[in-house]
């Protein structure tokens, strides 16, 4: 679970120097925008609610639910992933985009974004 003791929402994690991207920790960064802030927080909040509490069982299992990817592409998640560092103009309006990230913004600083939140997970299988 997130060890966020600070008050200011857009810092996260660990006060370990160097153990959270420099800019989570609230250092300004010329490739880091709200939008990007925005995913964060709501990948946060997704990934401490619908995986970490089953990471463990699923590992055992060797295996994740189908309910699972139902989850991630109703919250916005599997869209983005899929579409790589640009979303397609023909995608824009007919899938959810996971923290109201617009289409037009979405980078690979974004793609960066999930795939560290899907690695605070721990296990294999989950970011691939």
């Amino acid at each position: 679970m997130s060890n966020n003791t600070n008050t200011n929402p857009w810092i996260y994690g660990s006060t370990v120097p160097y153990a959270e991207p420099p800019w989570s920790r609230g250092i300004p960064s010329p490739y880091i925008k709200d939008s990007h802030r925005h995913l964060r927080h709501a990948m946060r909040q997704w990934v401490e609610e619908h995986i970490i509490p089953f990471a463990h069982e699923w590992e055992e299992a060797t295996t994740v639910p189908h309910s699972a990817y139902v989850d991630a592409a109703k919250a916005g998640l599997l869209m983005p992933m899929a579409a790589g560092s640009r979303i397609p103009d023909e995608w824009w309006g007919r899938f959810p985009i996971m923290g109201d990230v617009r289409p037009e913004e979405w980078d690979g600083f974004h793609d960066f974004v999930i795939h560290d939140e899907l690695m605070r997970v721990g296990g294999i299988g989950y970011v691939d």
